[in-house]
């Protein structure tokens, strides 16, 4: 028997701090650019548009912490406390049909890193949910629904 380990690989959900990020470029989104070369579980590229990744002072040297309190295939639930406002990246694709939730509010889910997803943080103890919903993901584009 072997046993292989990704001394690459991050985990599910990271939480990175506001002002460790940069804006992904819609080359990057495309695949049609290469990624930078960055450390994923403290950096991250987030949006499209310098204006979506906020800018913050630098505040203590850890973003904070995160447990994964609930996932399955379709759902995941952390419990999320950011020391200073940042984003939690979650590493599956992004796909129509997934949406997140702060606190019980929806929020927008954003491009990360070229294939994944990201929500906006505030510092504080927050609940922070992914739910993917199929049907919403089996919608035409522009067919109603939710945004």
């Amino acid at each position: 028997a072997y046993i292989y380990e990704n001394p690459t690989s991050v985990p599910r959900v990271v939480l990175i701090r506001g002002d460790r990020v940069r804006p992904n470029t819609p080359g990057q989104i495309a695949g049609l650019e290469p990624l930078p070369d960055l450390d994923w579980r403290s950096r991250a590229l987030i949006g499209l548009a310098p204006s979506t990744a906020e800018s913050h002072p630098k505040g203590p040297s850890d973003a904070g912490t995160v447990r994964i309190e609930t996932s399955s295939s379709g759902m995941l639930r952390a419990s999320v406390a950011p020391e200073v406002p940042g984003w939690l990246v979650f590493h599956v694709p992004a796909y129509p049909g997934w949406t997140a939730s702060v606190d019980g509010e929806a929020r927008p889910l954003v491009p990360a890193n070229g294939l994944f997803q990201a929500v906006a943080v505030r510092p504080g103890d927050r609940d922070v949910t992914f739910s993917f919903d199929v049907l919403y993901s089996m919608l035409p584009s522009g067919a109603g629904g939710r945004p």
